[in-house]
């Protein structure tokens, strides 16, 4: 879920609750507005520079990949898209729109299988690198390298890769829980594993600590009957540095500050909040997990 930069309006992609769209809701008024996605089984969006956002959309059909550049004023127009299908990869738009994007994504397409896009800095060509691995959930570029890290469930493990070399660098972390996601904050790597983050360093890889995120009293709702139930719901950084973690088990959201080493508060919003946005006021708008129901709580 993201937020625009003048925190006027929210941009996610939630096909559980909403289907195949993008949607866009007013921050006041929290009035919808859907930009369908013919045919799309997965889209993710990833916040550019509060400005414009990425959309990643993969379907069974060709284009089996498309990835476009969109703005949150307009999310219903490409500035520029690229489509990825059996007979290669087309680039058309502004290239501009490119400046400042992610180059390495990771994606599992219907015929070819897990594999990596990677995108040239000017945004003019592009080309996928199949992996060898299962249950490819995520990738972020490494700092000051070639290096990409990749995150995978089968088995939950994290794997350094070197772009232009042998594209296997061997295993850096292993987990004995689910990556639930993989995310970049300036110079670090967050790894969502349950209900812990481990926080790794964008340049090394090596460690640099634990979040525990478990709550201590935790409700019992029908998904956290065992300790593998609980989870974190999708981070959210704020631009002044604060990272907001729903906490689906026990109805609230976590917030975390620098220096990052443990959760400074949380915020009571009832329901199961899945995904959230908080401004630099403190607001915090979540979506509960089953009904999509708006919770809202100023912190």
């Amino acid at each position: 879920m993201l937020l625009d930069r003048s925190e006027s309006v929210i941009v996610a992609a939630e096909s559980w609750l909403d289907g195949a769209a993008i949607c866009k809701w007013d921050v006041r008024s929290l009035l919808p507005t859907n930009y369908r996605v013919p045919d799309a089984t997965d889209i993710r969006v990833t916040d550019v520079d509060g400005e414009r956002f990425l959309a990643a959309v993969v379907r069974e059909a060709d284009p089996a990949l498309e990835v476009s550049i969109r703005s949150f004023s307009d999310p219903g127009t490409s500035k520029w898209t690229l489509s990825a299908s059996d007979r290669g990869v087309e680039i058309t738009g502004d290239a501009a729109a490119c400046r400042g994007i992610p180059r390495i994504h990771a994606t599992t397409l219907p015929r070819v299988g897990p594999c990596l896009l990677s995108i040239d800095p000017e945004g003019s060509q592009a080309k996928l690198i199949p992996l060898t691995y299962r249950g490819v959930l995520g990738a972020v570029e490494l700092s000051g390298t070639a290096g990409v890290v990749v995150a995978m469930n089968e088995p939950p493990s994290l794997v350094e890769l070197h772009l232009g070399r042998d594209l296997a660098q061997g295993r850096v972390q292993s987990s004995s829980s689910y990556v639930s996601e993989l995310s970049r904050l300036e110079d670090q790597i967050w790894v969502v594993t349950g209900d812990t983050v481990l926080r790794l360093d964008a340049r090394t890889v090596l460690p640099l600590g634990l979040i525990d995120l478990r709550a201590d009293r935790e409700r019992p709702t029908w998904h956290s009957r065992s300790e593998h139930d609980r989870f974190a719901g999708s981070l959210f950084r704020a631009r002044d540095g604060r990272v907001a973690v729903p906490r689906p088990h026990s109805g609230d959201v976590a917030i975390v500050a620098p220096p990052y080493d443990a959760i400074g508060k949380t915020i009571r919003t009832g329901g199961e909040p899945i995904r959230c946005v908080m401004t630099r006021e403190g607001r915090v708008l979540a979506r509960d997990w089953m009904s999509g129901d708006w919770l809202e709580k100023s912190g």
